[in-house]
């Protein structure tokens, strides 16, 4: 038997078209006047598993020996008309409304991307004549701007002629000053290089006297460490002496100790 199919493939290959062959009734199928209706409204892939179906179905009850079941009563289906359903019908229902509730929620959706692109192009407009407006704006400020611009640059210019009057005379004094600060510069340097020049020689004998105040102080101070360093050596001797004394005495201490154990034993 064919594969079973789930719902989402059935979604997915209904917009697919085949041409079905011609359906043997099963045992399972459903018969009457009301059966070429419910299978029309199949899609055309579920007639085609159908038949298929039944086809394998009769192919089985050949080999098996069995018959074909008797045909129903048109009279009895004519006067009690049954809706019959199977499984394929139930999933085929179950598709068809998912897909008319999907057509609806796509209509929903496009009536508001109508709406919605409206009220975009609306904006967009309101958004234009916005922009036009701040352009008329922009433009009428630019051009009193230019106006007061030119106003500008004529009293600029003006204020410019006056400046450079006025620069020309403060340089002209600032020349004259110049001149006088000059003068007064070079009469001070020649009065501060007397001042080092008189400078330097104090220091030079304040250094000499330093120098000689140093040595002075280098060969006192070399003497006190000489005498010092005297004195430590003949400390280090006189210990050194004393402690060979020492030694001795222990020494012959020990000897005398020796000698009076020899005696005794």
């Amino acid at each position: 038997m064919a594969d079973y199919l789930d719902w989402r493939d059935l979604l997915d290959t209904a917009e697919e078209p085949a041409a079905p062959p011609s359906p043997s009734p099963g045992p399972d199928a459903p018969v009457g006047p009301g059966a070429p209706a419910l299978a029309q409204a199949l899609p055309a892939d579920l007639q085609a598993l159908l038949a298929e179906k039944a086809r394998l179905e009769d192919e089985l009850r050949a080999l098996s020996g069995q018959g074909k079941p008797a045909a129903a009563d048109p009279r009895r289906d004519l006067c009690f008309p049954v809706k019959v359903h199977t499984k394929e019908s139930r999933i085929e229902e179950r598709r068809i409304r998912r897909h008319d509730e999907h057509l609806r929620l796509l209509a929903q959706r496009a009536g508001e991307r109508a709406a919605a692109a409206r009220r975009l192009e609306e904006r967009r407009e309101l958004e234009a004549a916005e922009r036009r407006r701040e352009w008329l704006q922009r433009r009428i400020a630019a051009i009193a701007a230019a106006e007061t611009e030119a106003e500008i640059a004529a009293e600029a210019a003006a204020r410019a002629l006056a400046e450079a009057a006025a620069r020309a005379a403060a340089e002209a004094e600032a020349r004259r000053s110049w001149a006088e600060q000059r003068r007064s510069a070079a009469a001070a340097r020649a009065a501060e290089a007397r001042r080092a020049s008189a400078w330097n020689e104090a220091r030079h004998e304040a250094r000499l006297a330093a120098t000689a105040t140093r040595s002075q102080a280098r060969d006192r101070e070399q003497a006190q460490l000489a005498a010092r360093a005297e004195q430590a050596r003949a400390q280090r001797v006189a210990a050194a002496a004393g402690l060979v004394q020492a030694r001795r005495r222990e020494a012959r201490a020990l000897e005398r100790d020796l000698d009076e154990r020899t005696r005794r034993e």
